[in-house]
């Protein structure tokens, strides 16, 4: 069957942190260091904000671009590693608080930072399949609250949502092909009961065995039947631990710095982890022309990558998202370190708060 993307929306914290800020407080790194990333600030997530309510509003963003009826909606698929439940389903939520039918499909999936292109590529399953007539499928990450204060990644540990509305029939682009790449790699990882994210060490995460050796090898096997040649493509999205690592990569894989600065998201946002991809991949797609190419390749650590391959339709020309990513990057509102750590409750006396009340 064939299928496409119909909509695709983004939620994005207003409040926002500069590496200065945490610099000042811990003086860990040295300014130099951490600019070099690429990354000038990234989001902090308020109270009443988490890995659901950023779901929920992107979500929604999503299925109005698309102009499908709630209705229409057969599964949703939440991608994510920071819900704010271990047990219960944080889609279940999403799915109640976007009005959808009960009867449809509906299931978290953990792939850390690919966890949002892994729920991608299960709602489009679901499509071609004829299981549903249209999937939701979202990405969406609180890692700005799950990094320990003085963690090297805090300076760019951020939050953020994606979603894409997948439906039978042209849309405004159509997935070509996709490959997939996975190792058992431990480079990022946190364990139960824990609140803060861990490293494997700088064997892991400072060496090519992680993420570039997973983007590399899901590209390479993506081009085993069809090699696809750099200059197709008008953009390439990669995932963005910062804004340092797109440019590196993809230069390895032939593409230019014209081709993968129009997705560039983490110079203001930071990580957003299971979001960044999909933020990224609507970023360009704003900008889109008709048949237009777009390479797609996310990265989760533990680890693995999905990549696949966009073509735009004749009807991305009358379709831009409105507000559009560049719209919730300039629309901010700068805080300082102790209103960060207030914010997302670093040093707290309860547990876990359960309302904004306690």
């Amino acid at each position: 069957m064939d299928s496409g993307i119909w909509g695709y929306g983004v939620s994005i914290p207003r409040r926002r942190i500069t590496i200065e800020q945490v610099n000042d407080v811990w003086k860990n790194i040295p300014l130099q260091a951490v600019k070099a990333r690429g990354v000038k600030e990234r989001a902090v997530l308020g109270p009443d904000e988490d890995t659901v309510t950023l779901a929920v509003d992107a979500a929604l963003r999503a299925v109005k671009m698309s102009g499908l009826s709630l209705k229409k909606i057969g599964a949703l698929i939440l991608g994510s590693q920071t819900s704010p439940y271990h047990t219960r389903p944080a889609a279940s939520i999403v799915v109640e608080a976007m009005g959808l039918r009960n009867d449809v499909f509906a299931a978290d999936i953990q792939f850390s930072g690919k966890s949002g292109t892994s729920a991608f590529l299960v709602a489009l399953a679901f499509v071609n399949s004829g299981m549903a007539e249209a999937a939701i499928a979202v990405g969406a990450d609180t890692l700005s609250s799950h990094v320990s204060p003085g963690d090297s990644q805090e300076y760019v540990a951020s939050s953020g949502a994606g979603a894409l509305v997948i439906g039978s029939g042209e849309g405004i682009a159509k997935i070509e092909t996709s490959a997939s790449y996975t190792t058992d790699t431990p480079d990022f990882f946190r364990l139960d009961g824990e609140r803060y994210i861990r490293t494997g060490g700088a064997a892991m995460t400072n060496t090519e065995v992680g993420m570039e050796n997973h983007v590399i090898r899901a590209w390479e096997s993506l081009n085993h039947g069809q090699v696809h040649s750099p200059n197709s493509f008008k953009y390439l999205v990669v995932q963005q631990d910062d804004a340092r690592v797109p440019f590196r990569i993809g230069q390895k894989l032939g593409f230019s710095k014209e081709q993968i600065s129009p997705g560039i998201i983490a110079t203001f946002l930071g990580n957003c982890g299971a979001a960044s991809t999909l933020i990224s991949l609507a970023k360009v797609m704003n900008e889109s022309v008709p048949n237009e190419k777009i390479a797609v390749i996310s990265y989760g650590s533990g680890a693995g990558s999905d990549a696949f391959i966009i073509k735009t339709s004749s009807k991305i020309g009358g379709a831009r998202a409105e507000p559009s990513v560049d719209d919730f990057i300039s629309k901010k509102t700068m805080i300082d370190y102790a209103s960060y750590i207030k914010m997302e409750r670093k040093y707290h006396t309860h547990e876990r708060k359960v309302s904004t009340f306690d």
